[in-house]
This record gives structure tokens, sequence and C-alpha cells, in this order.
């Protein structure tokens, strides 16, 4: 079982899915607000929220990074300016 340990609680698997996923709201609306000077730092908050959400899923970066890559070779990718519409 995992336990998220905050200065205040520990959470159970099921609290710490939806803690998580609540974090990766606010870093990405910070990351939204962000200053440019702010964006190389609110990036890494958001990477490191998504790199949690993984492994509290019961996943490795590695396949994270694998199944980015089918995608991107499935529907393309934004650094070539493509998007779903």
């Amino acid at each position: 079982m995992a336990v998220f340990i905050s200065r205040r609680h520990a959470c159970d698997q099921a609290k710490l899915v939806h803690h998580s996923r609540g974090r990766n709201l606010e870093e990405s609306t910070e990351f939204g607000q962000a200053s440019p000077d702010e964006v190389t730092g609110e990036i890494a908050d958001v990477y490191e929220v998504l790199r949690a959400l993984a492994a509290v899923h019961g996943h490795d970066w590695a396949t994270i990074e694998e199944v980015a890559a089918a995608k991107r070779e499935e529907r393309g990718a934004f650094r070539e300016r493509l998007y779903l519409a």
C-alpha cells in the first residue's frame, strides 16, 4: 500500500490518487499563469506530479514514455505544431 506523507496527513491509495489529481490541476493552472521567467519551474512541477501519478497507478516512467512515443507516431506531435481537433 502506497502512503503519501505530508506535513499533516498520511493518505491511503484512494486519497493519494484523489490528491495527486488535484495537485496536477493546481500545478497546471500555475503553469498557465506563469510569467516567461517562471515557466521552467512550473513545467518541472507539472512533470513531478505526472511522475507521481504514474507511480500511484502502478506505471513506471519508461512505460509512460513508450506510450507517448506510440501516440506521437500515430497522431503527430505538438512539436510539429499538429493537434487533433
